[in-house]
């Protein structure tokens, strides 16, 4: 099995992150497939796509949600309201 390497992106809106992701998942990385037989390689294939699915509907919840979020009104989060 591979293994998930973190990386990071720094971004400066919402709008930018739900922009990477989209992109990541509409262009994932090119699979490394192993060398040796094809049953492995259509093995790791198989893996990687369904690894990518899921990912991809991780991400559409959390820009679902995202949007939700956006859309909420704001509140000042160093006001606070005095106590009578």
């Amino acid at each position: 099995m591979a293994e998930i390497e973190a990386d990071s992106v720094v971004v400066d809106s919402i709008e930018e992150a739900a922009t990477f992701f989209e992109d990541v998942c509409a262009y994932p990385p090119s699979p490394d497939l192993p060398p040796g037989s094809l049953l492995a390689c259509i093995m790791q294939v198989q893996r990687i796509a369904h690894f990518n699915q899921a990912f991809s509907t991780l991400v559409g919840e959390a820009l679902a949600d995202w949007a939700t979020l956006d859309q909420a009104p704001r509140r000042d989060s160093l006001k606070q309201e005095a106590i009578s």
